[in-house]
Protein backbone atom coordinates (compact mmCIF):
# COMPACT_ATOMS: atom_id res chain seq x y z
CA UNK A 1 0.00 0.00 0.00
CA UNK A 2 1.30 3.45 -0.89
CA UNK A 3 1.93 5.83 2.00
CA UNK A 4 0.11 9.13 1.54
CA UNK A 5 0.53 12.37 3.44
CA UNK A 6 -1.86 13.91 5.95
CA UNK A 7 -2.83 16.56 3.41
CA UNK A 8 -3.58 13.90 0.81
CA UNK A 9 -5.67 11.95 3.33
CA UNK A 10 -7.63 15.11 4.19
CA UNK A 11 -8.29 15.72 0.50
CA UNK A 12 -9.43 12.12 -0.04
CA UNK A 13 -11.77 12.33 2.94
CA UNK A 14 -13.35 15.49 1.58
CA UNK A 15 -14.03 13.78 -1.73
CA UNK A 16 -15.78 10.69 -0.35
CA UNK A 17 -19.09 10.16 1.33
CA UNK A 18 -22.50 11.63 0.67
CA UNK A 19 -21.38 15.24 1.14
CA UNK A 20 -17.98 16.05 -0.25
CA UNK A 21 -16.32 19.30 0.76
CA UNK A 22 -15.42 21.63 -2.07
CA UNK A 23 -11.84 22.66 -1.37
CA UNK A 24 -12.36 25.64 -3.64
CA UNK A 25 -14.71 27.22 -1.12
CA UNK A 26 -13.46 29.00 2.00
CA UNK A 27 -13.96 26.25 4.57
CA UNK A 28 -12.56 23.53 2.34
CA UNK A 29 -9.60 25.66 1.34
CA UNK A 30 -8.74 26.56 4.91
CA UNK A 31 -9.13 22.93 5.94
CA UNK A 32 -6.65 21.87 3.30
CA UNK A 33 -4.20 24.59 4.33
CA UNK A 34 -4.63 23.58 7.99
CA UNK A 35 -3.90 19.95 7.10
CA UNK A 36 -0.77 21.03 5.23
CA UNK A 37 0.42 23.13 8.20
CA UNK A 38 -0.25 20.27 10.58
CA UNK A 39 1.73 17.99 8.30
CA UNK A 40 4.63 20.47 8.36
CA UNK A 41 4.44 20.69 12.15
CA UNK A 42 4.39 16.91 12.59
CA UNK A 43 7.38 16.53 10.29
CA UNK A 44 9.32 19.08 12.34
CA UNK A 45 9.45 21.71 9.59
CA UNK A 46 7.48 24.22 11.67
CA UNK A 47 6.70 24.39 15.37
CA UNK A 48 3.42 25.73 16.72
CA UNK A 49 3.71 26.27 20.46
CA UNK A 50 0.54 26.42 22.55
CA UNK A 51 1.82 29.40 24.55
CA UNK A 52 2.29 31.35 21.30
CA UNK A 53 -1.23 30.44 20.19
CA UNK A 54 -2.52 31.64 23.57
CA UNK A 55 -0.62 34.92 23.17
CA UNK A 56 -2.19 35.49 19.74
CA UNK A 57 -5.66 34.70 21.08
CA UNK A 58 -5.14 37.02 24.06
CA UNK A 59 -3.99 39.78 21.72
CA UNK A 60 -7.07 39.30 19.52
CA UNK A 61 -9.29 39.41 22.57
CA UNK A 62 -7.63 42.59 23.89
CA UNK A 63 -7.75 44.49 20.61
CA UNK A 64 -11.11 43.39 19.30
CA UNK A 65 -13.09 43.43 22.53
CA UNK A 66 -11.76 46.75 23.86
CA UNK A 67 -12.28 50.18 22.39
CA UNK A 68 -8.60 50.44 21.47
CA UNK A 69 -7.64 50.80 17.80
CA UNK A 70 -7.30 47.50 15.94
CA UNK A 71 -4.12 47.09 13.92
CA UNK A 72 -4.26 45.60 10.42
CA UNK A 73 -2.49 42.35 11.31
CA UNK A 74 -4.90 41.63 14.15
CA UNK A 75 -7.87 42.33 11.90
CA UNK A 76 -6.52 40.03 9.17
CA UNK A 77 -5.96 37.18 11.65
CA UNK A 78 -9.48 37.65 13.03
CA UNK A 79 -11.02 37.68 9.55
CA UNK A 80 -9.16 34.53 8.54
CA UNK A 81 -10.18 32.77 11.75
CA UNK A 82 -13.76 33.86 11.17
CA UNK A 83 -13.79 32.65 7.56
CA UNK A 84 -12.40 29.28 8.59
CA UNK A 85 -14.90 28.95 11.47
CA UNK A 86 -12.04 28.76 13.98
CA UNK A 87 -13.08 31.71 16.16
CA UNK A 88 -15.39 29.38 18.08
CA UNK A 89 -12.42 27.29 19.17
CA UNK A 90 -10.97 30.19 21.13
CA UNK A 91 -13.83 32.59 21.92
CA UNK A 92 -17.25 32.39 23.54
CA UNK A 93 -20.41 33.04 21.56
CA UNK A 94 -20.74 36.54 23.05
CA UNK A 95 -17.09 37.33 22.31
CA UNK A 96 -17.48 36.15 18.71
CA UNK A 97 -20.59 38.27 18.25
CA UNK A 98 -18.80 41.35 19.61
CA UNK A 99 -15.72 40.66 17.46
CA UNK A 100 -17.77 40.22 14.30
CA UNK A 101 -19.58 43.49 15.02
CA UNK A 102 -16.25 45.26 15.52
CA UNK A 103 -14.88 43.77 12.29
CA UNK A 104 -18.06 44.76 10.46
CA UNK A 105 -17.61 48.36 11.61
CA UNK A 106 -13.92 48.23 10.73
CA UNK A 107 -14.77 46.99 7.23
CA UNK A 108 -16.41 50.35 6.51
CA UNK A 109 -13.17 52.29 7.10
CA UNK A 110 -10.45 52.82 4.47
CA UNK A 111 -8.14 50.54 6.47
CA UNK A 112 -10.85 47.90 6.64
CA UNK A 113 -11.29 47.98 2.89
CA UNK A 114 -7.55 47.43 2.47
CA UNK A 115 -7.72 44.49 4.86
CA UNK A 116 -10.64 42.98 2.93
CA UNK A 117 -8.67 43.38 -0.27
CA UNK A 118 -5.64 41.66 1.26
CA UNK A 119 -7.74 38.75 2.51
CA UNK A 120 -9.37 38.44 -0.91
CA UNK A 121 -5.94 38.31 -2.54
CA UNK A 122 -4.83 35.57 -0.13
CA UNK A 123 -7.97 33.58 -0.97
CA UNK A 124 -7.36 34.05 -4.70
CA UNK A 125 -3.76 32.89 -4.39
CA UNK A 126 -4.86 29.86 -2.37
CA UNK A 127 -7.47 28.93 -4.98
CA UNK A 128 -4.90 29.31 -7.77
CA UNK A 129 -2.44 27.13 -5.87
CA UNK A 130 -5.08 24.51 -5.16
CA UNK A 131 -6.28 24.36 -8.75
CA UNK A 132 -2.69 24.13 -9.95
CA UNK A 133 -1.91 21.29 -7.55
CA UNK A 134 -5.11 19.41 -8.22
Amino acid sequence: MMVISLTQRFFLCTETGSESVDIRDEKGMFGLVAAALLELELSGCVCIEEKKVRAVVDNLRAELLDDDPVDAETAVVAVLLDKSDDLKEHFSKDERRAMKERLKNLAQTPEGKLIASAVEQVETIAVILLTTIL
